[in-house]
């Protein structure tokens, strides 16, 4: 006997049916569904309109990877938002790829090509890999399904209806190295209700104004996104890169072309050697130009979350668009790992900015110093090489009296950045008031990692506040960082003073690296025989 279903059309109800019917007769019932799908109006998963259109746009595809795949689609788009960092990753914006799949023999679809960090001889490299392009958001999570289907490691998570069951499975297969990574899955289902979609799918039903389709042709994404995403040339957005295991700081770094500090110091991280998978990092800043009359005023306040059962600093940091390492350093926290149900977390801090601009065009440039940390078997000349310079300035750059001694750790200064500003005769003024002049010593603080994250020195911090051990500072202290600051676009800069009195802990090459000049000019101006000797009220020529 055939049961067929039309309305309500939902394959729950046609189940139930031939339940009842079989129960009555004996006979197994075959279920044949007609046209008339049940369509249900499109669940609301956030007030935030970007991350609610982020999950619209990928919720087609996991519905159709659990019809196809037998893929849970809660899971697959908590980790559509977790690897993708929000669909903010550099793939996912040039080629709708939120998982990092690689185009292998077997793919016949459209490509990109990316560069990418792989093991090579004992150490990491950088090479341009192809990976799958696709159509949209939806195609790249229904090809994630196919994906996890086809590989035998997965086998227990197909057709399983229990979220908890798959994160906890994927965790166990290996599917990721970070040991947070299946609670951070669950804090996002559970926080953006993804459980909903789970139901649509089982009940075999679609979504209001959706079709029913698969999308899985993703071999319509233009070819154009070949050369996205390599970290050059110019943007006018922001580019974001999620962490994934195995990255180094300093190997995202050469991948889109900047500096370990530059990322430092845009993504708050005091230690370089620390990041944690699945953290979102700024790696390219949009470039900024302003055509026509502007007057603008933007006010708000800090922003601040309740730690709830279940969520991990992770997930927080994706929810709001930042990194693990800025909140810990926003709110103190030494271990990453521990946050407690009820904690108030800072989460975004308030900015107050005025500007008024009256200009056809104006354009600000600034790039940070490039530095480069000495391995096992380099040379000056090899690092000279790679970075496009020469012996001699490394060496003028570094204050290197011997090119052929450089030791492994050794941190060398490759170029200095730039900062330039054109205008127009046309008036200009910009006024940004900042509020954050001091900051409080937190546990775990060092004043290196201070420094790097209001992009100053050491040795300034500790002139501005007469510290003359730069390893010892105190949890609760006070120290001023910077001072408000009122300009206009035309700029005049000049040295506040020509001469330096020593301090108490001061260094030459602290001195030199304050005023923007080099070691070995200081001691040509000053005739300094030892470098590593200057006394206490000596008066240093600057210029």
């Amino acid at each position: 006997m055939t049961v067929t279903s039309t309305a309500p059309a939902s394959l729950a109800a046609a189940k139930a049916s031939a339940a009842a019917t079989y129960a009555q007769t004996g006979q197994p019932q075959q279920i044949v569904m007609t046209d008339a799908t049940a369509v249900v109006a499109q669940p609301t998963f956030s007030s935030t309109a970007r991350l609610q259109n982020f999950i619209e746009s990928v919720e087609d595809g996991a519905i159709a990877g659990w019809s196809e795949y037998g893929v849970l689609p809660s899971v697959t788009v908590a980790q559509a938002i977790l690897e993708s960092g929000w669909g903010q990753s550099s793939l996912s914006t040039s080629a709708h790829n939120l998982f990092g799949i690689k185009a292998d023999s077997s793919w016949t679809g459209s490509t990109v090509s990316y560069p990418t960090q792989e093991y090579v001889n004992g150490s990491y490299v950088t090479v341009n890999a192809r990976f799958r392009a696709y159509a949209n958001n939806s195609a790249s999570v229904e090809d994630h399904g196919a994906f996890l289907k086809e590989n035998s490691r997965y086998s227990n998570i197909i057709g399983n209806t229990s979220y908890t069951s798959v994160v906890n499975d994927l965790q166990s297969d290996g599917y990721a190295t970070d040991p947070s990574y299946a609670q951070s899955l669950l804090s996002l289902i559970k926080e953006y209700n993804l459980t909903s979609l789970d139901t649509i799918a089982l009940n075999g039903e679609t979504i209001s104004g959706h079709t029913a389709t698969s999308t899985s042709t993703a071999t319509s994404a233009t070819t154009s996104a070949t050369n996205a995403g390599t970290g050059t040339g110019s943007s006018n957005t922001n580019v974001y890169y999620t962490v994934k295991a195995g990255d180094t700081l300093s190997g995202i770094a050469a991948k889109y072309s900047t500096s370990v500090n530059t990322l430092a110091s845009w993504n708050s991280i005091s230690n370089v050697n620390l990041i944690h998978v699945g953290d979102v990092l700024l790696v390219q800043k949009a470039a900024t130009t302003t055509k026509a009359t502007t007057t603008t005023s933007t006010t708000s306040a800090n922003t601040y979350y309740t730690v709830k059962s279940g969520d991990t600093l992770s997930a927080i940091a994706a929810k709001y668009n930042t990194t693990v390492g800025t909140l810990t350093s926003w709110n103190g926290i030494s271990n990453a790992n521990l946050i407690l149900v009820g904690q108030k977390l800072l989460v975004k801090k308030a900015t107050v900015t005025t500007t008024t601009t009256t200009a056809k065009a104006t354009t600000s440039t600034t790039s940070a110093n490039t530095y480069y940390t000495v391995k096992s078997g380099d040379t000056l000349s090899a690092i000279a090489a790679k970075y496009g310079t020469t012996v001699n300035t490394l060496a003028q750059n570094n204050s290197i009296s011997n090119v052929n001694l450089i030791r492994v750790g050794q941190r060398l200064l490759i170029s200095k950045g730039s900062s330039t500003t054109a205008t127009q005769s046309s008036a200009t003024a910009a006024k940004t008031a900042s509020t954050g002049t001091t900051y409080t010593v937190k546990s775990g603080d060092t004043l290196s990692g201070i420094a790097a994250k209001y992009g100053t020195s050491v040795a300034s911090l500790a002139s501005l506040n007469s510290i003359s051990n730069v390893n010892l500072i105190r949890v609760g202290q006070t120290l001023k960082v910077t001072g408000s600051s009122s300009a206009t676009t035309k700029t005049n800069t000049s040295n506040s003073s020509s001469t330096y009195t020593v301090k108490s802990g001061d260094t030459l090459s602290g001195i030199a690296a304050k005023y923007g000049t080099s070691v070995s000019k200081l001691a040509s101006l000053n005739g300094i025989k030892n470098t590593n000797l200057i006394l206490v009220g000596q008066s240093l020529r600057l210029n």
